[in-house]
């Protein structure tokens, strides 16, 4: 069976990372993080070669004075990414050929992470609605988190009127117990300035977010463009299930980063599923264009609150604060011409 990562050379999945700069501040928390990035780190020759696998590890260290954020992108199977605090001097160690062999335990860190968290792109699927026809979103990003946009563009299909849907996987570092669910919150934003005709954006908390607001995330406001100009006239709609548990995690994720780093031990931590699908009735299939996108990120603690730019509170403040004030000045002037008037016919 082809692995996923064969299926998705009809598109591009292009990377964004959440801070672009070395150093980037987190105001939810007041930490500046210094970036690193490696890409294959000490890769034997004899494995990442030219002439050899096509291989992309791509491992990011945000340190701070505290602790450090470890972002792992992995695409040599299923693609991973993989969010893991740490402390400060924690560093990532991988037996590259137990991981081409997809051996549990190949891929550890020199301590023991705080906490992890994972999203698994499982699988990509296409379906046809026979019955009938059917850059934003500007996600609002700290250091503690990494963005990823997926890019469907000129996919080949069988369906004459295919949509297409994506399954993610989420694999954390806490033990899996009745009643600890990944849960999904809709929150409404009070102005549509960064994705014009979107006012809200959708959470995916893992258990300990949920609870205590310190465990993993995925945001994204439940929109897909069907065009490389992201509008409002090129957006459709995306649509959620709701997280079920995946049974038998450790089959379901073998050859991932998950199964390197954990092995067996993931039947024992919660891992749950959803799947996104895009589009709706109306807006031509996804062979009108060819193109649709999914743009998500993934973090660690809480999402940062949307605020309220300079921008719109000044807009805002004209388009109030003008006709009050022009009403107040109204009812003082009206009030002061009949109190002359009143001394006039007194007189």
């Amino acid at each position: 069976m082809p692995s996923l990562g064969d299926k998705f050379l009809g598109f591009f999945l292009v990377l964004g990372f959440a801070t672009v700069g070395l150093c980037s501040s987190d105001k939810s928390s007041d930490v500046e993080r210094k970036l690193s990035a490696r890409l294959n780190p000490d890769c034997p020759e004899d494995i990442c070669t030219p002439d050899g696998n096509a291989l992309t590890l791509i491992h990011i260290r945000a340190d701070s004075d505290l602790d450090t954020i470890h972002y792992v992108w992995d695409f040599t199977g299923k693609p991973t990414i993989l969010v893991a605090l740490t402390r400060k001097n924690a560093s990532l160690k991988i037996n590259w050929n137990d991981f081409m062999d997809a051996k549990p335990s190949s891929v550890q860190f020199s301590e023991t992470p705080i906490y992890t968290f994972m999203t698994v792109i499982n699988r990509l699927n296409a379906f046809s609605t026979r019955d009938h026809g059917m850059d934003f979103p500007h996600l609002l990003h700290t250091s503690n988190s990494t963005q990823v946009d997926i890019v469907f563009n000129n996919v080949s299909t069988k369906f004459e009127r295919p949509r297409f849907a994506i399954e993610l996987l989420f694999v954390v570092s806490e033990q899996a117990v009745t009643g600890t669910d990944f849960q999904i919150t809709k929150r409404r934003s009070l102005d549509d300035e960064h994705t014009p005709g979107i006012f809200e954006i959708i959470d995916v908390l893992s258990p300990g977010a949920f609870k205590f607001s310190t465990g993993g995330f995925v945001e994204y406001r439940p929109v897909s463009y069907t065009h490389p100009e992201r509008d409002v006239s090129t957006s459709t709609e995306t649509h959620q299930s709701e997280p079920k548990a995946i049974e038998f995690a450790s089959d379901a994720l073998n050859a991932t980063l998950a199964y390197a780093i954990y092995g067996q031990k993931l039947d024992t931590l919660v891992v749950q599923g959803m799947n996104i699908s895009f589009g709706f009735s109306g807006d031509g299939f996804y062979t009108k264009t060819n193109y649709t996108t999914l743009t998500f990120q993934v973090g660690y603690g809480m999402p940062p609150p949307e605020q309220l730019s300079a921008f719109v509170l000044i807009v805002a403040g004209i388009g109030i604060g003008l006709p009050l004030a022009m009403l107040v000045f109204g009812g003082f002037y009206i009030c002061t011409r009949k109190m002359r008037n009143r001394r006039g016919t007194r007189v």
